[in-house]
């Protein structure tokens, strides 16, 4: 089977913004700020804050809008993350309030996954 994505290298002239989400999950609670193409904040109780740069941006051909994947490098730990986001409804399961968007984070250098639940922010 054959899988077609659409990357665009992040740079200065990249004239393209990207939609910004807030992201949280829990069991551990974590939070998560995509600013488009500007910046990624991940925090958690044992991360106090990790700041992602947006290398890549791919799209599955055929899936603009529905799924958003970022490869980042971090300013601090010169780790790696994966985010990928997914149009598809989510609960949080602690106040069942309800989001249109699923995010799984995997964290490269660490092993880590987390996921939980985004809203599009403008």
């Amino acid at each position: 089977m054959l899988t077609c994505f659409t990357i665009a290298l992040f740079a200065a002239a990249d004239k393209k913004l990207l939609p910004g989400f807030e992201c949280s999950g829990t069991e551990p609670f974590w939070g998560l700020t995509i600013q488009g193409n500007k910046s990624i904040k991940f925090s958690s109780p044992e991360i106090k804050e990790e700041l992602f740069v947006p290398v890549s941006y791919i799209t599955p051909l055929g899936q603009e809008g529905v799924t958003y994947i970022y490869n980042t490098t971090s300013k601090r730990s010169k780790g790696a993350a994966v985010i990928t986001i997914l149009k598809s409804a989510c609960e949080d399961g602690m106040s069942n309030t309800e989001y249109d968007y699923t995010v799984i984070i995997d964290k490269i250098k660490d092993k880590v996954a987390f996921s939980g639940c985004c809203s599009m922010i403008k």
